[in-house]
């Protein structure tokens, strides 16, 4: 099974004529080379400032420009099945300008800790006025509207803090968590972060109604972003429930994260460098780019392909900042077999 991962898009006013005239035909070339691909998979800020230089450069919805320039060319180049792109709200898909500053005061007194912060989303699990989700209006319409053929089959629940959808392999089961850890953003950088561990707990029981042979989870922000206690409550409940891997973006680099509890359960982080946002980066690291994930059910292994846009060249090549170009990680076995390896690409070979 194969996954492409894409993340932080950050599609503006500034950036459109960029992406129409040269970039999106190199992506979509590169990923040709990739099939055949299950799923995509965006981890977040699909348009930048919650899309508001489209929308004053005469665009009534920046969602629907992100769908037709990015989603759409993707999808009937490759060709490849709308159904199957996933996506996550970044702090970007944020419309700041609707957070309404009395309710943002009173939230931040229950952001302070897990505890508090889950107790005051249980209370107002009903009625959701007084968690001021009105900052994310335009990106959960979107996501909403998109996925309603999914919807309306089961295999995609949807809900304002997190998302499941079930993608069904041959004979076997995926399960996908799509958790928006952003519904806290507001404005300046993100640190110290909490959003609502419930969340991933609830993608759980969706799993564990369909039954699913194997799980991940989709979220924006780096877990070095959540505050100390929040961070050590997530990998908690990590490692204690079936999920595999991560998928991450926000910081705009590649870093592969390996984290491990002496019970021997392994968790594997691929954050992803930003897809496209600024294609005339100088700086290497942030310079755009996407990963490849591959799943191996039966040999139980994930490896990690990266790419890299050389701007120069207009086109992808092998992404070996840091070293690697390919990792393979072992899911099963006991914990003398689990690995994180660094090889070279002719070393390894995909099904």
């Amino acid at each position: 099974m194969r996954i492409v991962h894409l993340s932080d898009i950050h599609l503006s006013r500034e950036n459109l004529d960029d992406l129409q005239n040269y970039y999106i035909d190199a992506l979509i070339k590169d990923l040709k080379s990739y099939q055949p691909i299950d799923l995509i998979v965006i981890s977040g800020d699909m348009v930048d400032k919650a899309g508001d230089s489209l929308i004053n450069d005469g665009h009534t919805d920046p969602y629907q420009v992100f769908e037709e320039e990015f989603i759409d060319k993707i999808a009937s180049d490759l060709p490849f099945d709308k159904r199957n792109v996933l996506f996550i709200a970044g702090n970007h898909d944020i419309e700041r300008k609707k957070i309404n500053r009395i309710l943002e005061a009173g939230l931040l007194q229950y952001s302070k800790s897990t505890e508090t912060l889950t107790k005051i989303c249980r209370e107002f699990s009903k009625n959701h006025t007084f968690l001021n989700l009105d900052r994310m209006e335009r990106y959960l319409a979107f996501e909403k509207r998109y996925h309603a053929e999914s919807i309306a089959s089961g295999k995609y629940t949807y809900s304002e803090f997190e998302s499941t959808f079930v993608y069904e392999y041959g004979d076997i089961k995926i399960g996908i968590g799509l958790i928006n850890d952003s519904w806290r953003c507001g404005e300046g950088l993100v640190k110290d972060h909490f959003f609502d561990l419930d969340q991933i707990d609830r993608c759980l029981l969706e799993f564990k109604k369909a039954k699913t042979h194997f799980n991940f989870l989709v979220c924006h922000h780096d877990l070095e972003h959540l505050h100390k206690s929040e961070r050590s409550k997530f990998e908690d409940l990590l490692y204690n429930t079936d999920i595999h891997f991560i998928l991450m973006g926000h910081e705009h680099s590649t870093r592969i994260n390996k984290s491990e509890r002496v019970t021997g359960k392994e968790i594997v982080y691929f954050r992803g460098r930003s897809t496209f946002d600024k294609p005339e980066e100088r700086e290497s690291e942030y310079q755009p780019g996407y990963g490849i994930i591959d799943i191996n059910i039966d040999s139980k292994n994930i490896s990690g392909t990266f790419r890299k846009f050389m701007k120069k060249r207009r086109e992808f090549d092998s992404d070996l900042e840091d070293g690697h170009g390919i990792v393979i990680y072992t899911f099963s076995g006991d914990e003398h077999t689990n690995k994180l390896n660094k090889i070279n690409k002719s070393d390894l070979k995909f099904e």
